[in-house]
């Protein structure tokens, strides 16, 4: 009976549909990675080569990528553009997680 129910699992938004998308595929994470890094500052990103190197990652992952990248090229002191490069989202890629 739904009165022995805790309240808690009845409430909006508890019991909803969950839509299972797959991962993306190479295509996919080249254009996602591009619409990510669209507002950051970068420079010479390779984007096929980084869709290459992602491959299995949810798009999720790939924005953590771009997070981790950004914060790698400003801890980067022979970094004196500020811009995030292909090697900084290679460190990320490459470090131990």
């Amino acid at each position: 009976e739904l009165e022995e129910l805790d309240d808690a699992i009845v409430r909006p938004g508890r019991l909803g549909t969950h839509i299972y998308l797959g991962k993306p595929d190479e295509k996919d994470r080249e254009e996602i990675l591009q619409v990510i890094t669209r507002q950051m500052p970068i420079e010479d990103i390779e984007f096929s080569v980084l869709a290459k190197k992602t491959e299995g990652m949810s798009g999720a992952e790939l924005r953590f990528l771009c997070t981790e990248a950004g914060l790698a090229a400003m801890k980067d002191k022979t970094n004196t553009e500020q811009t995030i490069k292909q090697y900084h989202f290679l460190s990320v890629l490459n470090s131990p997680r």
